[in-house]
């Protein structure tokens, strides 16, 4: 799937791939300057031994660098688990030594990640919230390896259920499953190239494959990757901040996955004057 991301950035280098909403502005990261972040995080990886057949952790709250944590491992080869940032420490311990993790990449200032990272001697990258990489701490030897291409079969995400009626259960997705959500996504509903896609669940939900992966669907036997919408806070405890994020491109289909359960439906309100939704 990231070739068909690399495809989009070679032709279409200056169009937005990310729209981060913030307070009083909006900053817009375009296709060449999210590749150029991929490659940076891809490169680490591979340079530290991780690529095909490889687990790397991810415990990081929404931000910018979350989005490119996730496309940065798949780049590399390796597959991604996604961790609640807040999540107990049990929960994160038990993660990384079922899934035998080689590396944890968290934000700078996690502590918590950091030290949880080192009493399990698991190799950490640390990074800002703007997508670029800070630092990494070795805890190992590492031996660098070539970027080997995953086959369709391969594991690309491994995501634990809440564990809620027992133990979390890990779940295996491998990239056939998720170019299945791309192309069911994209046809469901009906998104183009002037398509605005939003990230409100957290990453970690088994339903990171129609919300993380859409921005790239399918048209007329091509992929065309879309732009994103991400941000550091939940959507829906601000209905009225979702509404300036959609209504700041109201010239293009937004498109936004509801969960009724979590976003309230007094969000519509703040939205009625978006004719395009």
């Amino acid at each position: 799937m990231f070739e068909l991301l690399d495809d989009h950035v070679q032709r279409t280098p200056s169009a937005v791939a990310l729209i981060v909403p913030d307070q009083s502005e909006r900053h817009e990261i375009t296709y060449i300057e999210f590749g150029s972040l991929l490659e940076e995080l891809a490169s680490e990886l591979n340079r530290l031994g991780v690529s095909k057949g490889s687990v790397a952790a991810l415990c990081m709250p929404r931000t910018v660098s979350q989005v490119v944590a996730v496309w940065g491992v798949l780049k590399s080869g390796a597959a991604f688990l996604p961790i609640d940032a807040e999540a107990p420490e049990s929960r994160k311990s038990l993660f990384l030594q079922e899934s035998e993790a080689a590396v944890v990449i968290h934000l700078a200032g996690d502590e918590a990640a950091a030290q949880l990272a080192e009493s399990l001697s698991i190799t950490s990258i640390v990074m800002g919230t703007k997508g670029n990489r800070v630092s990494t701490s070795e805890r190992s030897a590492h031996a660098t390896v070539e970027r080997i291409r995953p086959a369709e079969h391969d594991l690309a995400l491994l995501i634990y259920t809440s564990g809620t009626t027992g133990q979390p259960k890990g779940i295996r997705y491998d990239h056939t499953h998720l170019m299945h959500g791309v192309y069911f996504f994209g046809h469901q509903c009906e998104m183009t190239s002037q398509s605005i896609g939003m990230l409100p669940i957290p990453y970690f939900w088994a339903v990171v494959e129609y919300e993380m992966f859409p921005a790239l669907i399918v048209e007329e036997n091509w992929l065309c990757c879309l732009p994103m919408v991400t941000r550091a806070q939940s959507l829906w405890q601000t209905p009225s901040r979702t509404s300036r994020s959609v209504c700041c491109r109201s010239h293009r289909r937004f498109w936004i996955w509801f969960w009724t359960f979590m976003m309230p439906i007094k969000v519509q309100n703040h939205l009625r004057h978006c004719d395009t939704l």
